[in-house]
Order: C-alpha cells, then sequence, then structure tokens
C-alpha cells in the first residue's frame, strides 16, 4: 500500500487503471517518498506505440485524473 496524505492507495488499482490506456502496454506503480504527502505514487509505463496519440505523460496523467473518484 502508498501512503497518501493519511489516505491508503493500492498500486495494483492505480495499475489496473492504467492498463485501461489505448496506448499502456504494461504499467508499474510504487510510492516515492515525499516531504508533503508522505509518499506519492509514482507510474512506470510501456507505450504500445511511443509516437502515438495520448504518449506524453501529461496525457496520461489527464487520464488516470478523470477516472479517479
Amino acid at each position: 500500500m502508498i501512503k497518501v496524505n493519511g489516505l491508503q492507495v493500492a498500486p495494483t488499482e492505480l495499475e489496473d487503471l492504467l492498463m485501461t490506456h489505448s496506448n499502456i502496454a504494461d504499467a508499474a506503480v510504487i510510492g516515492l517518498a515525499d516531504e508533503h504527502f508522505g509518499q506519492v505514487p509514482t507510474a512506470f509505463v510501456v507505450l504500445k506505440d511511443p509516437n502515438g496519440k495520448d504518449s506524453l505523460p501529461e496525457d496520461i496523467e489527464e487520464y488516470v485524473k478523470g477516472k479517479l473518484p
């Protein structure tokens, strides 16, 4: 579990969400230490097409934010 600002986040839930993105072939999520939040989720992804649409980190971050509660 990743503890973010007192909340527990399961890396597998974020990985499953990332895998629903049309341009992601594989994903792994870990927690990195953060002074303000305790930990922050950090994703590592393998893209199906690195030059394809929605391949920028900002595009993927926006996609995930739009799917989280």
